[in-house]
């Protein structure tokens, strides 16, 4: 119901699942939803919102009132989504975790590409890119990236050394990242 993953058991598959199930709910009840929106509902309830959203911007400007009302109702419901995670943003932003809420508004972004976003979320999230604190996290993330493509690659005992103190150093460099 949360959209994680859990763990089951081969031997106990049917409680697995059960497990699984159990607080699963529709986010909206297929049942409202004409066969023709179904592919839209699909994408929206499996959280892919970006792939849903030229579909539904057709759905809201269709002439057939059925799919306009199930488009408008899947509209309000992605919608929603983005009201809450924007808000989760600007709480953080206020709280004074700059690195949080430009991670939040940056998954604002990429999670609900296509659709309109709050004006404010675009500002703050270009505004946070310069604060220092979310530089240096960048910095290391781009760092760590590097090393883990090292790490693939190193292929014999002095490869691995190198990357070995190539870790040491970004944890010396960046130590609260």
């Amino acid at each position: 119901p949360t959209g994680e993953k859990s763990n089951g058991s081969w031997r106990e598959l049917e409680g697995s699942v059960e497990r699984a199930l159990d607080g699963a709910a529709w986010k909206i009840d297929p049942k409202t939803i004409p066969a023709a929106f179904l592919p839209t509902w699909q994408q929206v309830e499996l959280g892919n919102y970006t792939a849903a959203a030229g579909m539904l911007k057709k759905g809201l400007l269709t002439k057939n009132a059925e799919v306009k009302a199930a488009a408008t109702r899947v509209h309000d419901y992605v919608q929603a989504q983005i009201q809450s995670l924007a808000g989760e943003a600007a709480s953080a932003r206020t709280s004074g975790d700059a690195w949080r809420a430009f991670q939040l508004y940056s998954r604002l972004a990429t999670t609900f590409a296509g659709y309109d976003l709050p004006a404010e979320a675009t500002a703050a999230q270009k505004e946070l890119a310069s604060d220092a604190a979310v530089k240096r996290e960048l910095e290391a993330g781009k760092s760590l990236v590097a090393i883990r493509k090292a790490i693939a690659t190193a292929k014999t005992d002095a490869a691995r050394k190198r990357v070995s103190s190539r870790l040491e150093q970004l944890t010396t460099q960046f130590p609260n990242t």
